[in-house]
């Protein structure tokens, strides 16, 4: 329907029109008809109505516009006030501020180029930055391990924070135990640092405390495979790897307490990772290659080493290692291999098959004596070569007067054998013991007394060493306790009968003074990683010196000097 008073379209049944307010009750003519016209949609020019404008509309649209200017003017003068007056009297108590620049720049006439959002990082002096602690530069785990950088390294890049990254570096706890972890380890108090990272670990998670746990328990690993403490370095380095898994040197770490532990398999697997994670880590090179020698596999310890010489040419242990082996591949590829419970034996099935028969029968024989002696019965097998003298001599480079040689195998020329048992028992009982006295003492023994036992397990003291000894004992040419701590390879000839006839002799005193079962616990204690000094001290309640001086006694000599 329509209004009467101004034509306004309004919905059916209005009792008033919302434009003109006209009470359309009382504007119905009570005398007009009962059936009222409806207007046409036509004004009476034939103009259609909607296309007409009502003086009641022309006022809407003209308030609107008001309003529209009216905002335009005032909004930007509330932003001007804001931005030009009321922001710069805030921020009175910072005057080197941005916003402070902008208002002493607008007072003096000059323009800034500094917009309302720039960061505060650039007006902060060096000298506050000292003052607050800010560190720009985030040290990388492989720094935690050397000295602690100074200022400068440690403020580099500060200028170029933003004013919130600033903030969050002054009030973050992750860094000052960061960096002070740095400093501790750098002067080797690693337990300390660890401490303090593991208290700080409880309440700050993040990359940063866990490199730099990572880091300290791989030094302390460190620390405790050089004491020979190989179950805590085993520890240490699994805790390295949980904070830091994708770091190489860790699972070397790993492998290294593995291999001294005798673990060759899990070794190998860590020795793998590392080689995983980093093609070039020699370290694991070297030692993986290690295992697959005393496995026998010498083709892929050929393959490992020749790949680590590659990257450090300049080894010449590396390099000696590797002719070695290729000597060995080449002349044990074609060798038959035989076994026993505990031993792998190769040797030529067709030219020594006697030969081969009877060292393996000789071999059990020297487990169970040794063993009783030592009171130690190795679980893993001891690889056994049989070589022709010739062959011997290519592959060991050894003195002529060797007739055998223990070197993670043993290894033994085979001339004679046919007519001389005896001889080749008694070196088959040598070199055995040289391999259980390997695997008891991790190697750490002395060679003096590692030769006295292993001619004591011969079983009889031969008339050529004895000799040699009596006619020491006239010139006064013996050697010192001290001066066979060593190899005797590089002996002549007739000082190293004399090596060997003292060191057997020692041995022999030892246990004829004191007990074979004494002389089980000092084995024993070298094998703890105690030197030989320490288990002498705490075994016999005597000094290496001691033993030399009574010994010397009770020969009638005096003492050495």
């Amino acid at each position: 329907m329509y209004c009467k008073g101004c034509s306004a379209n309004i919905p059916d049944g209005s009792i008033s029109c919302d434009y003109c307010g006209l009470d359309l009750i009382q504007a119905i003519d009570p005398t007009a008809s009962s059936t009222v016209k409806e207007p046409s949609g036509f004004s009476d020019r034939g103009q259609p109505r909607d296309s007409l404008s009502h003086p009641s509309e022309n006022l809407r649209k003209f308030n609107v516009l008001n309003i529209i200017l009216i905002s335009l003017i005032l909004i930007p003068a509330c932003l001007y006030l804001y931005y030009w007056w009321l922001v710069p009297r805030s921020e009175e108590v910072t005057p080197t501020s941005g916003a402070a620049k902008r208002y002493l720049g607008a007072q003096s006439g000059k323009t800034s180029t500094t917009g309302p959002l720039v960061e505060r990082s650039t007006e902060i002096t060096e000298k506050e930055g000292k003052e607050k602690g800010l560190r720009g530069t985030e040290i990388e785990s492989e720094d935690i391990t050397s000295r602690p950088p100074d200022t400068k390294e440690l403020e580099m890049g500060s200028s170029a924070l933003s004013k919130e990254s600033k903030e969050e570096e002054e009030t973050d706890p992750a860094s000052e135990v960061y960096n002070r972890a740095l400093k501790l380890n750098a002067e080797g108090k690693h337990q300390e640092a660890l401490s303090v990272l593991l208290a700080a670990s409880e309440v700050n998670k993040g990359d940063k405390i866990d490199t730099a746990l990572a880091s300290t328990y791989y030094m302390i690993g460190m620390e405790a495979i050089k004491s020979k403490e190989f179950r805590d370095a085993l520890d240490n380095f699994e805790a390295s790897i949980k904070y830091d898994p994708k770091e190489a040197k860790y699972h070397f770490g790993l492998g290294l307490a593995y291999f001294n532990l005798d673990n060759y398999y899990q070794a190998a697997l860590s020795f793998q990772e590392a080689i995983n994670l980093d093609p070039e880590n020699i370290n694991s090179l070297h030692f993986l290659g290690e295992i697959y020698y005393r496995q026998n596999h010498l083709r892929d310890a050929v393959g490992v080493w020749k790949k680590a010489l590659q990257l450090r040419p300049e080894d010449k242990k590396l390099a000696a290692r590797l002719a070695k082996v290729l000597r060995e591949e080449q002349v044990e590829s074609n060798l038959s291999e035989g076994s026993s419970p505990n031993f792998v034996l190769r040797y030529d099935g067709e030219k020594h098959e006697k030969a081969g028969k009877m060292a393996l029968e000789l071999l059990s024989m020297a487990y169970d004596k040794v063993g009783a002696d030592l009171d130690f019965y190795p679980k893993e097998e001891v690889t056994t070569i049989l070589y022709s003298e010739e062959e011997f001599k290519d592959v060991t480079l050894t003195p002529d007067w060797t007739k055998g040689l223990f070197d993670g195998k043993i290894r033994l020329p085979i001339k004679g054998i046919g007519t001389d048992e005896e001889s080749f028992s008694r070196v088959i009982f040598h070199e055995y013991t040289h391999a259980a006295i390997y695997l008891l003492t991790k190697g750490n023994v002395p060679t003096w007394l590692n030769e006295g036992m292993a001619i004591y397990e011969e079983g009889s003291f031969k008339t050529e060493l004895n000799q040699a000894l009596q006619k020491a004992v006239r010139d006064n040419a013996l050697f010192s306790i001290k001066d066979l701590e060593k190899s005797f390879m590089n002996l002549p000839r007739e000082r190293a009968i004399l090596a060997y006839a003292q060191s057997y002799s020692w041995v022999k005193y030892v246990i004829d003074t004191y007990s074979l079962a004494d002389l089980q616990e000092i084995f024993k204690k070298l094998g703890q990683a105690k030197t030989i000094g320490q288990s002498f001290d705490e075994t016999l309640s005597i000094s290496t010196s001691d033993l030399e001086s009574d010994w010397r006694h009770s020969w009638d000599l005096p003492a050495s000097r």
